[in-house]
């Protein structure tokens, strides 16, 4: 990860945002509810607000997201195949978390 003391979503285009809402947008009587309003979700960010970061703020995410026991990482982001990263996910896989990825 990339140590920023501000984890809010800073990206262009808003992305962890909006998929936070899909996830976890409470019922507030306003016509839109998020398919988990209950889930607790953990915004670990991995890259930069223009989108871009490296391969080892990846698995530093997926390291923590494992550390911390959570159920599901959604990764919305594309890189290249190291061997590192595979590792991470399968580790993350060993433990019982979900990994989706677009």
């Amino acid at each position: 990860m990339n140590d920023e003391d501000d984890h809010s979503d800073d990206s262009f285009f808003g992305h962890g945002t909006h998929g936070a809402g899909v996830i976890d947008a409470e019922r507030d009587g306003l016509g839109v509810v998020g398919v988990a309003p209950e889930a607790e979700l953990y915004g670990v960010k991995v890259l930069d607000g223009d989108g871009f970061g490296s391969v080892d703020w990846i698995i530093a995410g997926i390291e923590w997201a494992v550390f911390n026991g959570v159920d599901i990482i959604n990764m919305s982001l594309t890189g290249p195949d190291r061997q590192a990263l595979r590792e991470a996910c399968e580790q993350a896989r060993n433990r019982g978390i979900l990994l989706v990825a677009a």
